[in-house]
C-alpha cells in the first residue's frame, strides 16, 4: 500500500523596513513623496511539529496527513482495521520526543542488530484515548522537502518503542524503504506493512523512528497475525478419500455404487437393491459404500513451530498464533462459532476468521461467529495479550462449537512469558 501526499511549499517573505532618525532635539517634518511607506512583514513562525487526530475503524483502515513542518516535511500516518474505535493523538517531528530511549540501542527481539552508524531523520508519536488492538500495525509514508538530501531509502528502517515494554528498548518493525517521486517533484520514503499486531493501551505514548544506518538488516519475520502475508497458515489437510469395496457377484447385476467424496455437501442417495437373476447359486448382497465422515479437526500453527507461544512478561505484550478448522462431516453448521479459552491464565485472547492473504475479517473478539457448510475449512488468527504475571507452560484452547453449544473440535497450544 502506497500513498502520495501532497507537496507542500512554504514561501517566507521578508520585508525590511527603513527607520530615519534626526538630531537636535526636535522631530523633523515629515518628507511626503506621495507614496505609503511599506509596512514591516511579521517574520513567519515556522511549525517544527505537526499534529492531528486519527479515528479508527473497526470495519476500514484509516489514514492521517500531516504537514508541512519544519520546512516542508509532511507525511502519512495509515493504521488497519481495529478492535474498537479510538482517537490517536499524532505528533511528526524530526527531533526525539521527550521521554524517548536513545535511538542506539535500536534492537529486534530476540537479538540485538547491531547496526553501525544510526542515523534518525524523523519520528511518530501516537496516543490512544482507550484501548484498542492494531492487528497489522501501521504504513507510514514520509515526505521530504523538494531538493533535500535524502537518506539511502535500502538502509533506511522503521523501529517503535513501547513504554509499556522498556525492556525491549526500540524494536525493529519494518524496511527498508521505497523511494519514490511523482511528477510535481514530491519525494517520498514508504515501508511494508510491519505485519505486527499492537496491542494499545489508553493515554500510552508510542514512539516510532525513522532512521539509516549503514548496515544492512534484517527484514523482521513477522508474527502470525492477521495481515499478515507472513502468517503461519497451516496446509489444510483434505480427508481421507474411501475406496468402496465391491463383492464378487456371482450371476447378478448390481448397478454400480457411486464413489464417495472427501467432503459431499449432500448425503449420497443410497443405491438401489440389485435384482438378482435367477440362479442356482445362492445370490450374494453387495457391500454397501462407506460413508465419508472425517469429522471436524482443528490444528494450530505458532512461529516457533513447536506448538508454544513465548510473550513478553510485561503487561500489554503480545503473541499470536494460527489454527486451521476442517468441517470433514456431511452436516451444516450455520450457528458455529469460535472461542478462544485462556482459562485463569493472566491472558487477554481473541480471534479472528482470515483470508487467504491472512488478513482478519473482521475485529478479533473473544467469541465469533464462524459457519461452516459440510467440506469447508477455514484460517483463523488468535492474538494473546499478557497482564504482567509470569505464565509457563499455561494453555490455551481455541473451541468451536454449533449453535446448540456442543463442541465440533479443539486445538491447544503451550504458553510462556519470559
Amino acid at each position: 500500500m502506497r500513498f502520495r501526499p501532497v507537496l507542500w511549499v512554504l514561501v517566507v517573505t521578508a520585508a525590511g523596513f527603513v527607520a530615519g532618525c534626526n538630531g537636535g532635539g526636535g522631530s523633523a517634518p515629515a518628507f511626503n513623496t506621495g507614496v505609503a511607506a511599506p509596512t514591516p512583514s511579521p517574520t513567519p513562525v515556522i511549525a517544527t511539529t505537526a499534529t492531528g487526530t486519527l479515528t479508527t475503524s473497526t470495519t476500514a483502515s484509516t489514514t492521517l496527513t500531516l504537514g508541512p513542518f519544519a520546512g516542508g516535511f509532511g507525511g502519512t500516518f495509515t493504521v488497519p482495521a481495529a478492535s474498537a474505535m479510538a482517537h490517536l493523538q499524532v505528533v511528526m517531528s524530526l527531533t526525539a520526543p521527550a521521554g524517548a530511549p536513545a535511538v542506539q540501542n535500536v534492537r529486534r527481539l530476540p537479538r540485538t542488530i547491531g547496526a553501525a552508524n544510526i542515523s534518525p531523520f524523523g519520528y511518530v508519536t501516537f496516543t490512544p484515548d482507550t484501548n484498542v488492538t492494531l492487528p497489522d500495525a501501521f504504513v507510514i509514508v514520509w515526505k521530504f522537502p523538494p531538493g533535500s538530501t535524502l537518506p539511502d531509502p535500502a538502509h533506511s528502517y522503521v523501529a517503535l518503542y513501547d513504554p509499556n515494554n522498556p525492556s525491549a528498548n526500540w524494536t525493529l518493525v519494518t524496511g527498508p524503504a521505497t523511494f519514490a517521486t511523482d511528477t510535481n517533484g514530491d519525494l517520498f520514503f514508504d515501508w511494508p506493512e510491519p505485519n505486527v499486531p499492537l496491542v494499545l493501551v489508553a493515554g500510552t505514548s508510542y514512539q516510532i523512528v525513522l532512521f539509516s544506518t549503514t548496515s544492512t538488516l534484517a527484514t523482521p519475520t513477522p508474527r502470525p497475525t492477521s495481515s499478515p502475508t507472513g502468517s503461519p497458515t497451516p496446509t489444510p489437510t483434505p480427508g481421507p478419500t474411501a475406496t468402496p469395496t465391491v463383492s464378487p457377484t456371482p450371476s447378478s447385476s448390481p448397478s454400480a455404487s457411486p464413489t464417495p467424496t472427501p467432503h459431499p455437501t449432500v448425503t449420497p442417495t443410497p443405491t438401489a437393491t440389485p435384482t438378482s437373476t435367477p440362479t442356482p447359486k445362492p445370490t450374494a448382497t453387495p457391500t454397501p459404500s462407506p460413508t465419508p465422515s472425517a469429522g471436524f479437526t482443528v490444528q494450530t500453527a505458532t512461529a516457533s513451530g513447536n506448538g508454544t507461544v513465548t510473550i513478553p512478561i510485561a503487561s500489554g505484550s503480545t503473541g499470536a498464533f494460527a489454527a486451521l478448522a476442517d468441517n470433514g462431516t456431511l452436516k451444516n453448521y450455520p450457528a458455529a462459532e469460535a472461542i478462544v479459552q485462556t482459562g485463569t491464565l493472566p491472558l487477554l485472547g481473541t480471534i479472528c476468521q482470515t483470508a487467504s492473504s491472512g488478513q482478519c475479517l473482521a475485529a478479533p473478539a473473544s467469541v465469533i461467529n464462524a459457519p461452516f457448510t459440510a467440506g469447508q475449512s477455514e484460517t483463523f488468527s488468535i492474538f494473546l495479550t499478557t497482564q504482567g504475571s509470569a505464565i509457563v507452560n499455561g494453555t490455551v484452547t481455541v473451541t468451536f462449537q454449533d449453535g446448540s453449544g456442543n463442541t465440533l473440535g479443539s486445538a491447544s497450544v503451550t504458553v510462556n512469558t519470559q
